[in-house]
């Protein structure tokens, strides 16, 4: 059973109204982190990608509370990737698109190799220009991190 709504809900307490609107998730709340919270990551990123859609373009704010939300999600998983890959790499086979965009962007910012084969099998499929180019740089994240440890 996944803890992250607790460990979102302490973290927000402590924090100043700024900082809830546009700070970020802390630090701290990866480390707390396991495979479950990685699952509920994934599937909120779901559930942001249908929430927008139904949404009105007009609606400015809302938009950019999803927005924030999903980047902050993508930045949570970053720093999962080190120690929980395989759950993270899993997003990548969501049915959204956004999630998937979110889940590249993650790798990007946190690579690891074991996500270069999935990469490469999403970027033979058909993706949007940006969703390509973040897949694209996400491999190459990827593989730069391979190519470090076989030196190390």
């Amino acid at each position: 059973m996944s803890k992250l709504q607790q460990l979102l809900e302490a973290a927000r307490a402590d924090a100043s109204v700024q900082v809830r609107l546009y700070g970020g998730l802390p630090q701290g709340i990866a480390a707390q982190c396991g495979p479950p919270e990685v699952v509920e990551l994934i599937a909120r990123l779901d559930g942001l990608a249908e929430e927008r859609r139904q949404l009105d373009e007009a609606d400015g704010d809302a938009c950019d509370a999803i927005w924030r939300a999903q980047r902050d999600f993508a930045a949570l998983l970053a720093q999962l990737t080190a120690r929980f890959p395989e759950a993270v790499i899993a997003g990548l086979d969501s049915e959204e698109a956004t999630t998937r965009f979110w889940v590249c962007q993650a790798l990007a910012d946190g690579p690891t190799a074991a996500a270069v084969p999935a990469l490469e099998r999403l970027l033979e499929g058909v993706l949007p220009g940006h969703h390509r180019d973040l897949a694209g740089q996400a491999l190459a994240a990827c593989r730069r991190r391979g190519a470090w440890w076989r030196f190390w």
